[in-house]
């Protein structure tokens, strides 16, 4: 196979969308999404981390120093973004759930989740790379970790959230579509 410039994914733009667990999911890169998903709005110029992950059982043999075959235990991913706007999707996002209240003066309440009470989410993750379209669909996805948020001058106040993917109604985490223009 030959070098080829064009297979190069600089994925510029994009953007994360989430839905209920049930949202029913897109099955290529370039069908509009069920209107239950809804855009997380900016994160940081770092954008979004995809993560797969493998865990392999080794198995020796009296005869050889090298396995003589593996075993695929585990397949993860996790990923990995800041979320920068203060939105009421975006808290029960990063705290993994909890109530938000709109008190209609321009002031909001968030009471952080009890234990319990974790939301799972479907989400879609698109990269956009000129024409070109590549999605990331995950089913279930649940928060696994929440970073630092910082107050400070000079410095956007953002959520930093690690997910992972859990078994989808097939067995799988999920899906990559791409779309390539002609």
């Amino acid at each position: 196979m030959a070098n080829d410039a064009e297979n190069i994914v600089v994925a510029a733009n994009g953007y994360v969308a989430i839905a209920p667990v049930g949202t029913a999911l897109p099955t290529d890169a370039v069908a509009a999404l069920d209107p239950a998903f809804t855009e997380l709005g900016y994160l940081t110029e770092d954008g979004v981390s995809f993560s797969p992950s493998l865990t392999v059982e080794e198995i020796g043999a009296w005869q050889s120093l090298a396995p003589v075959r593996t075993l695929l235990t585990e397949y993860g991913i996790e990923i990995s973004m800041t979320l920068m706007e203060w939105t009421e999707q975006n808290l029960v996002l990063a705290f993994g759930g909890g109530q938000f209240t709109d008190n209609g003066d321009g002031t909001w309440d968030f009471l952080l989740p009890l234990p319990g009470e974790r939301v799972p989410w479907s989400v879609i993750i698109e990269g956009q790379d000129g024409d070109n379209r590549y999605r990331i669909v995950l089913e279930r996805v649940e928060l696994t970790d929440a970073g630092e948020t910082t107050f400070q001058k000079g410095d956007a106040s953002g959520f930093p959230i690690t997910m992972k993917a859990l078994a989808g109604a097939d067995g799988r985490p999920g899906a990559i579509y791409g779309s390539v223009a002609a």
